[in-house]
């Protein structure tokens, strides 16, 4: 059976990294967590498209930033952690963005993979969810069929954390690949989130 992606890697989901401490030339044949390894530090620069990081917005102000954490951490790992659930784990562990409590980085995720599995997407601009007449939701895993009514937003937010997987874009397109622009080092990252 055929996953669901609710996120899917690719430019319209990219996070662009300001890289410090390594040139372009620097980085020629290296995979990403070798790049990441050999930097001084790196910090979000926005998203890639305007209309994902506006959706992101309309959700909540840090969700780019959080959303931005979650990638920055799947690349930064030399083994591969797929499991969502784990990596935001991780954010909460690492708490680099000096919440009080640690528990936002998973609700503010969980709200982002909700929307979206009610149809929010990356190239249109979200209502806010206002256009929403969502009854249920139904998913199939493996043999394994789930259904959640339109008012159990909560644990189907749970739900999702728990049961989808993180895999990082393909190098193409430019994804993965630092670049120079206007004397800074830049890597664009993307992530699949699927079910």
């Amino acid at each position: 059976m055929e996953n669901t992606v609710l996120i899917q890697a690719g430019k319209t989901t990219a996070v662009r990294f300001e890289l410090e401490g390594i040139s372009e030339t620097d980085t020629e044949g290296l995979s990403v967590p070798e790049i990441l390894k050999k930097i001084r530090g790196a910090r979000p620069a926005g998203m890639i498209h305007p209309v994902f990081q506006r959706n992101l917005l309309k959700l909540d102000s840090n969700l780019p930033f959080i959303y931005a954490g979650l990638v920055y951490m799947y690349y930064r790992k030399k083994e591969k952690e797929h499991s969502l659930e784990k990596l935001i784990k991780q954010l909460q562990e690492e708490n680099a963005m000096g919440f009080l409590e640690s528990w936002i980085y998973e609700e503010k995720l969980q709200k982002l993979l909700v929307e979206t599995a009610y149809g929010m997407n990356v190239e249109t601009d979200w209502d806010g969810g206002a256009g929403q007449l969502v009854k249920s939701v139904a998913l199939e895993k493996n043999g394994n069929y789930y259904r959640f009514l339109g008012n159990e937003k909560e644990a189907f937010g749970h739900f999702l954390i728990e049961n989808c997987q993180a895999e990082g874009a393909k190098q193409e397109n430019g994804m993965g690949l630092v670049y120079e622009e206007a004397g800074k080092c830049y890597i664009n990252l993307s992530l699949d989130i699927i079910f």
